[in-house]
């Protein structure tokens, strides 16, 4: 991840801005955070859409868990 990566609310020229819950689960997972800065842009949106699309504040903790799992497994097919 860049130096100048946008967690929660704010102007992100580069794409999606990382979600809060999203953003700390990852700094506490250095595998998954080296793998999400690995990503393309576009690769980085999708995962982000989909931490995003969840109804409840609890999908978006199951979301958000698949998806650091998935990625220190190599998976970006959310």
């Amino acid at each position: 991840m860049n130096e100048h990566a946008f967690i929660g609310m704010g102007n992100n020229p580069e794409g999606k801005d990382i979600p809060l819950g999203f953003g700390m689960q990852m700094t506490q997972d250095a595998e998954a955070l080296s793998r999400f800065s690995e990503l393309t842009q576009p690769q980085r949106d999708r995962l982000i859409s989909y931490v995003q699309g969840g109804s409840t504040g609890d999908d978006a903790k199951h979301r958000i868990h698949d998806v650091i799992e998935g990625l220190k497994q190599g998976r970006t097919d959310f």
